[in-house]
């Protein structure tokens, strides 16, 4: 489990135990980001806050005026990872990826872009109210609701709601729009278990009545899930 952004504070005597407690508490019962907290529960400013964390982190400290964001973000097309992670692409060269965010600690969300794009990622700081404003900018009420959606695993049961492409749909160019995305994310959600197995590689076995899913972990190969077979196509 990754140190939190209040803990990492409360280790620079930048706030108390009981403010760290709150905050955590904050984050668990409202659903929101620890740097949200912090703003809301009045610790910090925005400004003080981004301040501490360039200065902690040594990122630097930039403004979402200065980047082509939406641009980036229709380039990129990771609406869900933007949403459930509160990191927003600012830029990209061919083999980098910027990332604004407000919380550096936010690792395994650096980690699900990494593997997503194929870019690495090059975090830079942003105030918390400017990221929520940009991210609003461009996906308006989406964010509350699909945050909460993007938020939870994708399971195989989901999988099994969605209905098979035939060979005639396939051969359209119709765009599948959000039927695709719980395929997507259930797809980022298995490549970021085999970095945390640290799987060597990872076997999509389709058969004419099943599928799995296999990680070899040192030299062994094991089963992670089954997902449904009239889907192997989309996987």
């Amino acid at each position: 489990m990754h140190t939190t952004l209040a803990s990492i504070l409360h280790q620079a005597d930048l706030i108390s135990s009981v403010q760290q407690q709150q905050v955590e508490d904050s984050v668990r019962m409202e659903g929101i980001t620890v740097p949200s907290a912090l703003i809301h529960l009045g610790i910090f400013s925005d400004r003080e806050l981004a301040q501490h964390l360039s200065h902690i982190f040594g990122l630097t400290l930039v403004s979402v005026h200065d980047y082509d964001f939406e641009a980036c973000c229709k380039a990129v097309y990771q609406r869900d990872l933007v949403l459930r992670h509160r990191a927003l692409p600012l830029c990209q060269s061919a083999n980098t990826l910027f990332l604004g965010v407000s919380d550096p600690c936010n690792i395994d969300g650096q980690d699900e872009f990494r593997f997503a794009t194929g870019r690495n990622i090059e975090p830079l700081l942003l105030e918390n109210k400017q990221l929520e404003s940009a991210i609003r900018r461009i996906y308006g009420r989406e964010l509350g609701e699909t945050t909460n959606m993007a938020s939870r695993d994708v399971s195989d049961d989901d999988l099994n709601n969605l209905v098979d492409i035939g060979d005639d749909e396939r051969d359209q160019t119709t765009d599948l729009g959000q039927e695709n995305e719980p395929v997507t994310r259930y797809i980022n959600q298995v490549l970021l278990d085999a970095v945390r197995k640290k799987a060597s590689d990872i076997h999509f076995e389709p058969y004419e009545t099943s599928y799995r899913i296999r990680f070899r972990c040192d030299g062994i190969l094991h089963q992670h899930a089954t997902p449904p077979a009239h889907l192997s196509r989309r996987l």
